[in-house]
């Protein structure tokens, strides 16, 4: 299983990695929403970035928890000053919802708590 994170942030994708590899895990960058439905057979944890252009995370989120037959978790940030999208992925049914800040910061004990 590995982790994928839907981003085209090249400082935290380097985070994540590092991260990833801490607890065991590779993780898996990609940087369009449409790539990340063919990546769920594989993926235990997927974290999104709310800034992806077009995002629409509600359907994202429901087009994951169907197509993934064991379940996957779904980590959503934005920057903290982005309340209506953090908002939305809370409302989307994302299993954690965090700031930019904090997933920088905590990376590594945020994926541990969801291996």
């Amino acid at each position: 299983m590995s982790i994928v994170l839907l981003s085209r942030d090249l400082m935290l994708s380097s985070k994540l990695e590092g991260a990833a590899r801490r607890v065991d895990q590779t993780l898996k960058v990609i940087g369009t929403d449409e790539a990340v439905l063919e990546s769920v057979a594989d993926c235990r944890v997927m974290v999104v970035d709310l800034e992806i252009p077009g995002l629409d995370i509600d359907e994202l989120v429901q087009n994951l928890k169907a197509r993934s037959p064991e379940g996957i978790q779904v980590i959503a940030y934005a920057p903290h000053v982005r309340t209506e999208k953090l908002a939305a992925a809370k409302e989307a049914g994302c299993d954690l919802v965090v700031s930019r800040g904090q997933i920088m910061s905590d990376a590594e004990s945020i994926l541990r708590s969801f291996l």
